[in-house]
């Protein structure tokens, strides 16, 4: 892909969970349900962009008004996404765990895009060897853990469950969520170990 193409892809991923649910909301214009290939499936649109950032431009992460900017429209985008469930709750009423969500994924491309750019131009400042080795096995376990986080989290529930009482949902769900991505990370750099498979992984 181009530079220019790489651009469109981002526009298009901004317009399609972005722009386009508020103006179905806002407008009353009802499910406007576009599948773009290789934009509206995540799997495959954040693996271009971490490409594109990593590979492609890595000397983005290193400009500072750039990344700066990114970090005020994900600020932006999380203002907007409040102001969205605000909006929903003025005028249903009803503010429940499962009509808030109905926004959850605003913009959702503006704080993965910063977060990146941060570690990334992090990554070389990194002297501590304990801080390494937490690189080092997680780094390279990220897309296998995106693929197998769903699975451990359906057969880990009984350690939320179990938690929950005793910690309570916030701390029960981070202590989760936690076990689950370092399984799946754990799973991810074994399965590494296979000569093949880590040409792929």
């Amino acid at each position: 892909m181009s530079e220019q193409e790489f651009k469109y892809l981002i526009y298009l991923q901004l317009i399609l969970t972005g722009i386009l649910p508020i103006m179905q909301y806002v407008f009353r214009m009802g499910s406007v349900d576009l599948s773009v290939p290789f934009v509206s499936t995540d799997v495959i649109f954040y693996m271009l962009l971490g490409y594109y950032l990593h590979v492609r431009r890595p000397d983005i992460a290193a400009n500072k008004s750039i990344v700066r900017t990114v970090w005020i429209l994900a600020f932006l985008g999380l203002v907007i996404t409040i102001a969205m469930v605000l909006y929903q709750f003025h005028l249903t009423h009803v503010l429940s765990e499962q009509s808030s969500q109905t926004f959850f994924m605003l913009f959702t491309i503006l704080p993965a895009g910063a977060i990146f750019l941060f570690f990334q131009n992090h990554e070389q400042k990194l002297k501590s060897r304990k801080q390494h080795l937490f690189i080092n096995f997680f780094a390279p376990a990220v897309l296998g853990v995106y693929l197998l986080e769903e699975m451990y989290r359906i057969l880990l529930l009984p350690v939320f469950t179990w938690l929950l009482p005793l910690v309570g949902s916030f701390i029960a769900c981070w202590i989760w969520v936690l076990v689950v991505v370092s399984l799946a990370a754990l799973t991810i750099n074994v399965v590494r170990l296979i000569p093949p498979v880590k040409k792929y992984l």
